[in-house]
């Protein structure tokens, strides 16, 4: 294969590393905020149980 045909290649295979990996930084973050969500839910409603009683 002539350099130019590598380069391509390369080029090709660096982009998709990179787009995959924001995907995965963006995907992991929605996952932590949500989880970081729900515990707030959890930890309000223990709160207002709490004061409830």
């Amino acid at each position: 294969m002539s350099n130019i045909t590598n380069l391509k290649i390369l080029i090709v295979g660096l982009t998709t590393v990179l787009a995959l990996n924001n995907f995965a930084k963006d995907r992991f973050r929605k996952e932590v905020l949500g989880y970081c969500d729900m515990y707030t839910d959890v930890m309000s409603n223990q709160n207002i149980n709490i004061t409830n009683v």
